[in-house]
């Protein structure tokens, strides 16, 4: 009797555990990268291969203000993205990604790549993905990027910066953050990063901004801050420079971007 007890209790144990791992399992599977509705949109976790070269993850609207409860998110939120398309909506495609690379490798992507010349804004809920990490991420960690070009816009050099914003978006532009990923094998040195108006390439940068130190260690994030509070609207080109330096090579690092910048935020859908 009591073997026929145990060989219950030994039963309904391994029960509990299998239905303990394959709800984890389930969890894990609807926060996996897949495409979602309302709105459409790619949304989830997934694997990413580090890039062999400084990678581009997000040109940002600095916010004007740190906002504690701005930067929080909670289930019932909503996050909103907001650029400006200064091209033809017949001579472009926008590509457009979030994404958060420290912890969880979250990424978003909408899935809509047209759309019209003058502000946009593509909105999507925390509910699906986000608010169901632990620890939940905040509105800060997430690196956004807006890409223009006629052909395969995810892999162009041009670039829109995006504004961030969960209740209240901002009404002017006076500055940029952008964040690259050094390569993962490669440290890089001396660091500069200039800005020149296209209208004239032959004038001296319009600004100029170099890290507080000398040496950024591989697959580290590079941040620079372009302060463009007096600068008019227009593309300008963005040149980094620096040294990379791989475990048996040096090379001349030299990246371009060619970026657009509108001061106003006005006439928003």
């Amino acid at each position: 009797m009591i073997f026929f007890t145990n060989r219950i209790k030994l039963k309904v144990l391994c029960l509990f555990i299998l239905i303990l791992f394959s709800e984890d399992f389930m969890v894990k599977a609807q926060l996996e990268w897949q495409k979602r509705t309302e709105p459409d949109r790619f949304e989830g976790t997934k694997s990413y291969k580090k890039s062999a070269h400084l990678e581009l993850l997000a040109a940002m609207v600095i916010p004007e203000t740190s906002n504690t409860e701005e930067n929080k998110l909670s289930k019932s939120n909503i996050i909103h993205l907001l650029f400006f398309n200064p091209e033809e909506i017949n001579d472009t495609l926008c590509a457009i990604t979030v994404r958060e690379f420290r912890q969880y490798n979250y990424w978003m992507q909408p899935i809509k790549k047209q759309w019209p010349k003058g502000w946009s804004q593509f909105t999507w809920p925390v509910n699906s993905v986000l608010i169901n990490l632990d620890p939940v991420p905040k509105l800060s960690d997430l690196n956004a990027v807006a890409r223009i070009g006629a052909i395969d816009p995810e892999y162009s050099r041009k670039i829109i910066p995006v504004i961030l914003f969960k209740n209240k978006s901002i009404t002017s532009v006076s500055g940029y953050r952008f964040v690259l990923i050094t390569p993962e094998n490669a440290d890089i040195y001396n660091v500069k990063c200039e800005w020149y108006s296209l209208e004239d390439v032959n004038q001296p940068p319009v600004d100029a901004w170099k890290p507080n130190r000398e040496k950024i260690h591989a697959g580290k994030p590079l941040v620079m801050k372009w302060n463009c509070k007096d600068i008019k609207e227009g593309w300008y080109k963005m040149l980094i420079t620096g040294i990379i330096n791989f475990t048996s090579s040096e090379e001349v690092l030299q990246e371009t971007y060619i970026i657009y910048h509108r001061q106003k935020v006005d006439n928003l859908p």
